[in-house]
């Protein structure tokens, strides 16, 4: 019995998420392509509790921009660590 593989495990709604010294950034993919919308929260506990609910999020929820009360970041302030 062969098994077919799937190609690209990772689904279209997938986050990214990275941090540099000070932040979390949380990059959603959005639902027509393009950009995603990224937002940032504080490197803390707080932060991380906030970034997982993102990560948690309904997967149709998550391909749209998030509600106001977040705070945003342009990807130019995103850097690596």
């Amino acid at each position: 019995m062969m098994a077919n593989l799937d190609h690209d495990p990772i689904p279209p709604y997938a986050v990214t998420m990275w941090t540099n010294d000070i932040e979390i950034f949380v990059a959603m993919p959005m639902t027509k392509g393009g950009q995603p919308f990224i937002i940032s929260f504080p490197l803390n506990e707080g932060g991380l509790s906030k970034a997982l609910e993102v990560l948690r999020a309904d997967p149709k929820r998550s391909s749209s921009p998030p509600p106001r009360n977040l705070r945003t970041t342009p990807s130019h302030h995103s850097s690596h660590r």
